[in-house]
């Protein structure tokens, strides 16, 4: 009976090990191999010694390139970094995930991956997770270690605070306050923050002595007047910060509404064939000699009820160098005039006669008006002094011809002179 249970009991554990044997089969590891993993175009290997140096506040990519022993379905790959302390919301989670795909043996298949470091993730060592893995297998997990690291200079606008927040009317004050954040190595100097509405032609500017590294700091206020009776709207809010001496920039744009002040007075629709604008053009035409400049003054007159933004254009002009001045755009006030200077500097090269360029004024997106303008080119100019040498060589010449004329007389008489002495030294017997 002993022998029985004895057989009972090795039957029993020959099963067992079959069971668990069947068991890890079904769950088996998947028959793929990482072939190779690159980080921004850097082979790396799992486990190196060595860290790749990344920068926060960049994007890069993952490539990974892998093969399968046997033909196997759903697999997915993802790369990830875990210990950034926002990885909780899904929307800031440093990690990438391919879509499914199927494998065939002895194929190699290529998965591109890209992963953002906020500016705000820690200085420190990382490793960067790559996960293969389908429905139910075994999943192959491979680690290579990173170090983020921040750029030299990285300065971020973290918020802009405006009083009225958001809406503000014409004729107003508007305030911002802007925070800034160093994320890079150094401390910042001197940093300039400037708030504009380009639409408007306001701005304000101030500047911060020094930023530490990973440290914050506030603007003072920044002042803004809101134009009386700008037109009522949607604005561009702008802000500028330049560091590192103004070699690098952030920006941001917000926006901002702007309500008509009550006190303005109601304003007529302008009426079909009366424009808004004025333009005037002193002159057309102008006289010039290669290498000289003339001008033509254009006179933007603003008769409507706001203010608005103005740009000339030349074009045409390969005769000549053309320089606008004060600005191809301005922003003339309602009821005011802004003149643009057009400069044209004849090229040395440029053919006797007249020549054009067009002048294209425009508001906004609407062509105004085209505006031809003609310089008539001529020979160049001889000075004062180029008549003076070319008298005073003619000069010279007349008397080169009269010392030699003097020169000859001078010689036939000393020969006529030499002639009658020798007659008369001659004795007869």
């Amino acid at each position: 009976m002993g022998g029985i249970h004895m057989k009972k009991q090795i039957s029993a554990i020959i099963a067992l090990l079959l069971v668990t044997v069947l068991t890890a089969a079904a769950v088996s590891a998947l028959p793929v191999a990482i072939d190779e993993v690159e980080i921004d175009d850097t082979t790396v290997n799992p486990g190196d010694t060595t860290r790749l140096n990344l920068e926060r506040g960049n994007e890069f990519t993952v490539d990974v390139k892998l093969s399968a022993f046997e033909d196997v379905s759903n697999v997915e790959v993802e790369a990830f970094i875990t210990g950034y302390e926002y990885n909780d919301d899904s929307s800031s989670r440093l990690s990438d995930v391919t879509s499914v795909f199927d494998m065939e043996a002895n194929v190699t298949y290529v998965k591109h991956l890209k992963l953002s470091l906020p500016t705000d993730a820690d200085r420190d060592d990382y490793k960067i997770r790559v996960l293969v893995s389908d429905r139910y297998g075994d999943e192959i997990l491979e680690n290579y270690n990173i170090k983020l690291d921040a750029a030299r200079h990285q300065i971020t606008i973290t918020d802009v605070i405006l009083s009225p927040a958001g809406e503000v009317r014409s004729g107003s004050a508007l305030l911002a306050t802007v925070r800034l954040e160093n994320y890079g190595q150094d401390s910042e100097d001197d940093v300039k923050v400037t708030a504009s509405i380009p639409a408007l032609g306001v701005s304000s500017s101030d500047y911060i002595d020094e930023i530490k590294d990973d440290k914050q700091k506030d603007t003072e206020e920044l002042y803004m007047r809101i134009p009386r009776c700008a037109a009522a709207g949607r604005y561009d809010l702008v802000v500028d910060v330049a560091f590192n001496r103004g070699r690098d920039h952030d920006k941001r744009t917000l926006p901002i509404v702007v309500t008509q002040d009550d006190t303005c007075k109601a304003q007529q629709p302008a009426q079909p064939n009366q424009p808004t604008t004025m333009i005037t053009l002193g002159t057309q035409l102008q006289n010039a000699a290669a290498g000289e400049t003339v001008s033509f003054p254009l006179t933007l007159t603003n008769s409507g009820a706001t203010a608005r933004s103005y740009t000339v254009t030349i074009s045409g002009a390969d005769w000549a160098d053309i320089q606008l001045s004060p600005a191809s755009t301005v922003v003339v006030d309602a009821g005011k005039s802004q003149t643009i200077n057009v400069f044209a500097t004849v090229k040395e090269d440029t053919a006797v006669g007249p020549h054009t360029m067009t002048a294209t004024v425009s508001a906004g997106t609407d062509k105004l008006q085209d505006l031809t303008l003609t310089t008539n080119v001529s020979e160049p100019k001889t000075s004062g002094w180029d008549t003076f040498k070319k008298v005073l060589i003619a000069v010279l010449i007349v008397l080169v011809v009269l010392l030699v004329i003097l020169g000859v007389i001078i010689g036939i008489s000393r020969m006529k002179g030499g002639d009658d002495d020798d007659a008369k030294s001659q004795t007869y017997y």
